[in-house]
């Protein structure tokens, strides 16, 4: 029951983790054809070296192997170039390629080359545990399958040995084999799930602001910065809240510190469909909106928080109310530079507001 529990909870997970689990398998499957590439490679240079008279006359095996050199690095390409770039068919690719091998083994030892290493089988069969993940029962299909196409090319080679000692072991083996290495594929893939979600914790405290959970500065011009030289029109927005040393100095860090995660929240349910909110320390706030449609949507907005900033707070000490200065930077269309240029434009209109006699909105004039 714990196993099928922890399979369905696979299930879920790979949907959360799926951009990580199509960056893995690009990568393993790259590694997985070059390895290919060089075993089949080498593999025929010991033929030629070992039967010289074998490889001069281009017998089938060898042609296999010929072909299996080739749809390595045909796979190779596939994952670097075609893959990475359309990775909603990596798992397609990756089973297909892991069957394709398989099957061509099989071919090769069924209709070719009798002497075809059982060993090798074994070997590729275990590789390929390690390639993919995230989709334990496709993978069990075909691995079952091509097991079951090798038993029965092994009972028809040996028709004769059907009922003995050595053919039964031989199954028993191939039923071991199977669940050999759909075992490593499930635990690679827990391992891996593992891994995934506590870089997506670290990922995740590291763009974090401490206090508030919002972004931090680093996450802001990251995010920033991938909106450069689109085609479309961007803003930011910087507020600053009014006297807010003063609070800190007469009611203490403690109601400062709940007082900003009051305005974050604040900020939060007004702007969380909009774009990326940060905190950059102290009592400064960005607001960076990407993809504006026009100028007056976000100036409504910028209204709409000087109308829900001004707020009430009770403490021990007494009673205080807060307000916040707020600069706006726009950025027209394909014009935008960086995002220093566009904070020190809105930093200057914030200051333009904090001059008018604060809780205020002013618009950068560049």
């Amino acid at each position: 029951m714990n196993l099928l529990h922890d399979i369905r909870q696979m299930r879920k997970q790979s949907l959360v983790f799926e951009q990580d689990i199509q960056e893995y398998v690009c990568t393993t499957q790259q590694t997985f054809s070059v390895c290919l590439f060089l075993f089949y490679a080498v593999h025929i240079l010991v033929i030629y070296a070992l039967d010289y008279s074998r490889c001069k006359s281009l017998d089938a095996a060898i042609w296999i192997s010929l072909l299996q050199v080739l749809l390595s690095l045909l796979w190779y390409f596939l994952f670097k170039y075609y893959f990475s770039r359309f990775r909603k068919h990596i798992m397609i690719g990756a089973y297909l390629n892991i069957f394709q091998v398989t099957l061509i083994l099989e071919i090769q030892y069924f209709f070719f080359d009798e002497y075809t290493s059982y060993t090798v089988m074994i070997c590729i069969f275990l590789i390929t545990s390690l390639t993919v993940i995230g989709h334990i029962w496709k993978y069990l299909s075909i691995i079952t399958l091509v097991t079951l196409l090798d038993i029965f090319a092994t009972i028809y080679k040996n028709r004769s040995l059907v009922h003995s000692l050595y053919m039964e072991r031989y199954i028993i083996d191939c039923i071991f084999i199977i669940m050999i290495v759909c075992g490593i594929n499930f635990c690679v893939t827990q391992l891996k799930y593992k891994e995934f979600d506590k870089q997506r914790e670290i990922t995740y405290l590291s763009e974090r602001d401490g206090l508030t959970g919002l972004f931090n500065r680093k996450a802001l011009e990251d995010f920033v910065q991938r909106h450069e030289n689109h085609a479309s029109a961007c803003a930011l927005m910087l507020l600053d809240l009014d006297n807010f040393k003063t609070i800190n100095d007469t009611f203490g860090h403690y109601e400062g510190d709940k007082c900003l995660c009051r305005v974050a929240d604040v900020l939060t349910n007004l702007f969380k469909n909009h774009g990326c909110i940060c905190r950059l320390g102290g009592d400064e706030f960005v607001i960076f909106l990407p993809n504006i449609s026009d100028r007056d949507t976000v100036v409504n907005l910028g209204q709409t928080l000087l109308e829900k900033i001004p707020q009430e707070y009770t403490c021990e000490q007494g009673r205080f109310s807060i307000t916040c200065s707020v600069g706006i930077a726009f950025s027209p269309p394909a014009q935008f530079s960086s995002y220093e240029a566009l904070y020190k434009a809105a930093d200057s209109a914030m200051y333009a507001s904090k001059s008018k006699g604060k809780n205020s909105l002013s618009i950068s004039d560049g």
